[in-house]
């Protein structure tokens, strides 16, 4: 802003002594337009390391393979989604969402079934909680979650999984306190006497549906932790046989689904053998 006096003016705009001296007062204000993203003379990732408060905006940059801080976000009908080639580290902090997951799948907090082992990093208070018939909470072929926060997890219907998946190769879980975890169909208990052979397959609290596949906690505290039918609370789907690992952790309260384990299998199969997994 710049202001001149006008040419035709004289002395008569001088300041005399002991008269009040002219002053203008202005007033200005100021508009922006948010932008979907942000850029200065040096690029547009001087904020990457920012938090973000949206599931739109944390999308974003998850699709760009960055590192993303999403706090104070109660989202409980959004989706995260994490791309097949995402290599960076995805930290929630005071979050509930509905699912984190690929486009093409139903699942909560979910990476694609071909991708490399993303991080997940807790902190604060974070639920997730699949609400979709056939929707796992977090599911992936190699899950890493880690931290210092509370994670709740809770499936919903057949192969639903609160923490794992059909296709999950491995499990590392650490550091964490599992206040819940429910693997789909939770608590289904039938009167019919063929149910058991009859019931439809849920999914594990913690576990997987390959046969093979590895399942460690290092240093976590379950709360509680509920298998679906036919499922594990930590380990493996019918039929299937896993390796479980548990470190310095507690376990406070875990239930198997109907005819499985609270911890390790469900049925002895070829798959699975009586002595370990």
């Amino acid at each position: 802003i710049v202001l001149t006096m006008p040419e035709t003016v004289g002395n008569e705009a001088n300041t005399k002594f002991g008269e009040e001296t002219p002053s203008i007062e202005l007033g200005v204000r100021l508009f922006a337009t948010q932008l979907s993203h942000e850029e200065d003379s040096f690029g547009n990732s001087y904020d990457d390391e920012t938090a973000v408060f949206t599931v739109a905006k944390a999308n974003e940059m998850l699709a760009a393979n960055k590192d993303v801080l999403l706090v104070n976000c109660i989202e409980p009908n959004s989706v995260l989604y994490i791309p097949a080639n995402y290599t960076g580290t995805l930290t929630l902090s005071n979050v509930k969402v509905k699912s984190i997951q690929e486009s093409d799948a139903a699942a909560t907090i979910s990476l694609e079934e071909n991708n490399s082992a993303a991080n997940i990093v807790i902190l604060g208070n974070v639920v997730v909680n699949a609400t979709e018939e056939g929707m796992s909470a977090i599911t992936g072929k190699n899950i890493n979650i880690s931290g210092t926060g509370t994670l709740t997890a809770i499936a919903k219907g057949y192969h639903a999984y609160g923490i794992g998946g059909d296709n999950t190769e491995s499990i590392n879980i650490k550091d964490v306190k599992i206040a819940n975890v429910e693997g789909g169909c939770a608590y289904l208990v039938g009167t019919d006497p063929q149910y058991y052979k009859n019931a439809p397959e849920g999914g594990a609290a913690i576990g997987s549906g390959f046969n093979g596949a590895t399942i460690t906690l290092n240093n976590v505290t379950v709360i509680k932790a509920i298998g679906g039918s036919k499922a594990a609370a930590i380990g493996a789907l019918y039929h299937v046989g896993v390796n479980v690992n548990i470190n310095d952790s507690e376990i406070k309260n875990a239930e198997g689904g109907v005819s499985a384990a609270a911890i390790g299998g469900s049925r002895i199969s070829g798959d699975a053998i009586e002595n370990g997994t």
